[in-house]
């Protein structure tokens, strides 16, 4: 008992030195490790200490950094979270934050030798003495590794032109995303045997004018094309797609699993 309330203190101590209200407003997650790091276990219950304190702060929490089933949103921009493992020598605790990239952003630690009396009751009501944490998305840190895709200079002029003055596929032509909160307009052209979608306006920083979104490749099912699609991180889908009249529908699961899609109305040329 008098280890597991030196480990209690520790805590209060080391949690007492974090400035919530500011360095860490940019996180609206807490994902905490199930187990101590260094041991692989959690003896003295500190994954839930730490949980129900962060939680008592405002954070939305996540025990288990290995939990496959993360909130959508999290799924879709990692950096809302900030990551916490820590671990357990005799009488120290050390709390490790990282963010996104897997990089350390902070080391807390703290060390006891004195028998001390406090429990968990104590421990609840010391830290919630603590500023309140307040979320702002402003502050949420943005890394975006270097992911390359295919590039096209052509441009909405030169594929109308192009649109004009060829015998196109029903496929080829301008669209824009429809009824989505991603919005893209993109140009379909046929580049050998194969549909090249060229990003012509987002508001997706992540996306550039000229990159190639998806690729389409013609099925024996008519109006059913094999597509391999980049989501709005840039991250690959190989799925369907289907062309009814003059809208497009890419089929694909979120990161929750459920089955979802992403449309695109055709625009031009009008016939």
């Amino acid at each position: 008992m008098k280890q597991i309330n030196r480990i209690i203190v520790a805590l209060i101590l080391i949690l007492s030195n974090i400035n919530f209200a500011q360095e860490l407003d940019g996180y609206k997650y807490v994902v905490v490790d199930s187990k101590d790091f260094r041991t692989k276990n959690d003896t003295y219950g500190t994954s839930e200490n730490l949980a129900q304190f962060f939680k008592s702060k405002g954070y939305e929490i996540i025990i288990g950094r290995d939990n496959l089933i993360y909130p959508t949103d999290l799924n879709l921009n990692i950096c809302k979270g900030l990551f916490v493992n820590y671990a357990i020598f005799d009488s120290t605790i050390i709390i490790y934050f990282y963010n996104c990239k897997k990089e350390l952003i902070k080391t807390f630690s703290h060390s006891s030798n004195q028998n001390l009396k406090d429990n968990l009751k104590s421990f609840f009501e010391e830290i919630n003495k603590l500023e309140n944490h307040s979320y702002n998305e402003n502050l949420t840190p943005t890394f975006h590794d270097p992911i390359i895709v295919q590039k096209d200079s052509e441009n909405e002029i030169e594929l109308k032109a192009y649109y004009d003055s060829n015998k196109i596929d029903l496929i080829e032509g301008i669209y824009k995303s429809y009824k989505s909160d991603e919005y893209y307009k993109l140009g379909i052209r046929k580049v050998d045997d194969s549909y090249k979608a060229i990003v012509l306006e987002s508001n997706k920083p992540i996306w550039k004018i000229g990159e190639i979104k998806a690729e389409f490749e013609s099925t024996a099912v008519e109006g059913v094309f094999s597509i391999k699609f980049y989501n709005q991180n840039k991250i690959l889908i190989e799925t369907f797609a289907n062309l009814e009249g003059a809208l497009i529908t890419v089929e694909y699961k979120n990161p929750e699993g459920e089955d979802t899609n992403m449309k695109f109305l055709k625009l031009y040329p009008k016939k």
